[in-house]
C-alpha cells in the first residue's frame, strides 16, 4: 500500500486465521504417470502424490486415496462441511476418473450444499467458492464488521458474486440485491441461493458493467479474481457512486492497484483487515472498506 498505492499511513491491520489443517474443501489434482491423484511441484510439470494432504479436508482424504484419473487429466474435487456431500468435475474430452465411492456426485450439473452464517448455499461443482467454509464465513464476518452500513442497507450490489455468498450472507433480509457475475455456473447457484429475496441477477463480466437503476447504491461489495478490479471493474463499480465500497482480494499487490484507481475515482481508503486463510502458504486474503471522499 505504500509503495504502489502511494499510502503510507494505511490503516492495515491484522485480521484472523482459519485452521492451518485440513482447512481446504477444495483441491485441483492432475492424474500422474501411474493415474494416482497428485499435485504439481512449485514450478515444475513433475508431481508428488495428493495424498495424505496437510491442508485437505478430512473428507478429501477418502477421495485422494481412492480415486484413479488418466495420467494428464485434471480434476475438481470439492466435499461439504455441512453436508458431507462430494463433487468431482473434469473434462470428459480429456480422460476419465475411476474408484471414487458412490455418494460423489459427478458432471458438469454436480453440486453440494454448503451452510454459511445459517444460510445454505447450493454450489455446482464448475462454480467458485472460497477455499473452504470457514474461510467464507471468515470473511463475511468480516465484511460486516468493516461494513456495518450493510445491516440498514436499501440497495447492494454483489459484484463477482460467485454463487451468492456475500449477498445472502452479509446482507439484511429487506435489502435490495443487485447481483453480477460472469459464470453461467456460478449465475443458475446465485438464482437459487437468493430465492426469497429481492433481486436482480445478470450474467455479465463487471468490466463491461455500468449502473442504470434511478436509485443510489448503498453499498457496493466486490470480490474479485487474483487480478483485482482493475481499471475497468473500478469503472463499473464507481458508476454507482455508492458511498460505501467493500471490496474482498486474494492479492495485496491487486489491492493496492486498484485502491490507486478507487482514489483516483474519488474514494478514501479507510482500513484493510489481512486473512490468513490459506495456511502454509504465501498467500492471504483483504477486506477493505472505501468511503466516498
Amino acid at each position: 500500500m505504500r509503495r504502489t498505492a502511494n499510502l503510507p499511513d494505511a490503516d492495515i491491520r491484522e485480521g484472523q486465521s482459519v485452521g492451518h489443517e485440513g482447512y481446504r474443501t477444495t483441491v485441483r489434482v492432475i492424474g500422474d504417470a501411474s493415474g494416482v491423484p497428485s499435485f504439481r511441484l512449485e514450478r515444475s510439470h513433475d508431481t508428488i502424490g495428493a495424498h495424505p494432504c496437510l491442508v485437505s479436508h478430512p473428507r478429501l482424504q477418502p477421495l485422494l486415496s481412492s480415486a484413479r484419473l488418466t495420467p494428464g487429466l485434471e480434476v475438481v474435487l470439492r466435499v461439504s462441511v455441512a453436508s458431507g456431500e462430494a463433487t468431482a468435475s473434469w473434462n470428459p474430452k480429456r480422460g476419465d476418473v475411476s474408484g471414487l465411492p458412490d455418494h460423489v456426485a459427478t458432471g458438469a450439473n454436480a453440486f453440494l450444499t454448503e451452510m454459511v452464517s445459517g444460510h445454505s448455499f447450493r454450489v455446482t461443482s464448475r462454480s467458485f467458492f472460497q477455499s473452504g467454509q470457514e474461510a467464507a464465513q471468515l470473511l463475511v464476518n468480516s465484511v460486516g464488521r468493516l461494513i456495518p452500513e450493510l445491516a440498514d442497507a436499501d440497495i447492494v450490489l454483489d459484484a463477482y458474486a460467485g454463487v451468492g455468498l456475500f449477498a445472502v450472507a452479509a446482507t439484511s433480509e429487506p435489502s435490495r440485491l443487485v447481483v453480477l457475475e460472469s459464470s453461467k455456473f456460478a449465475v443458475s447457484d446465485a438464482e437459487v441461493n437468493l430465492t426469497g429475496r429481492v433481486s436482480h441477477i445478470e450474467k455479465i463480466d463487471v468490466g463491461r458493467w455500468k449502473y442504470q437503476l434511478e436509485r443510489n447504491v448503498d453499498v457496493a461489495i466486490a470480490d474479485p479474481a487474483r487480478q483485482g478490479l482493475r481499471k475497468q471493474g473500478v469503472g463499473a463499480i464507481s458508476s454507482t457512486r455508492a458511498p460505501i465500497i467493500a471490496l474482498v482480494s486474494c492479492d495485496p499487490v491487486a489491492l493496492a492497484g486498484d485502491t490507486e484507481l478507487l482514489v483516483d475515482a474519488g474514494y478514501k481508503h479507510e482500513i484493510t483487515e489481512v486473512h490468513d486463510v490459506f495456511p502454509h502458504t504465501h498467500h492471504v486474503e483483504c477486506v477493505t472498506r472505501f468511503v466516498l471522499a
